[in-house]
């Protein structure tokens, strides 16, 4: 059985990609109760359902910070800039401190 291809998943909806981690993850956790209770289990399947679940993640983080870089860009807020900011503030009320 060959690795499931990124291109494929990029199709699902937000939704469809969190149903699927729900799912992977169930059946990680079966094959752990399967191999706990010395019932027969395939390596392989520990394998594939990892790399699935690595690909779905990896899949949602980037949904979210491309939203989250969207809202910053439609915001007028450059994250760049903010943080310079929030850094020299933070240096001058530790210099005027001491």
């Amino acid at each position: 059985m060959a690795f499931p291809k990124m291109k494929d998943l990029r199709s699902l909806t937000d939704q469809e990609v969190a149903v699927q981690i729900l799912g992977v993850k169930r059946e990680l956790f079966g094959l752990r109760m399967k191999q706990a209770t010395r019932q027969p289990v395939s390596p392989h399947e520990f394998k594939h359902a990892k790399h699935r679940l690595g690909q779905l993640m990896t899949l949602e983080h980037e949904r979210k910070s491309d939203a989250s870089h969207d809202t910053e860009m439609n915001s007028g807020i450059n994250p760049e800039t903010n943080l310079e900011a929030n850094q020299t503030s933070e240096l001058t009320s530790e210099l005027t401190s001491e």
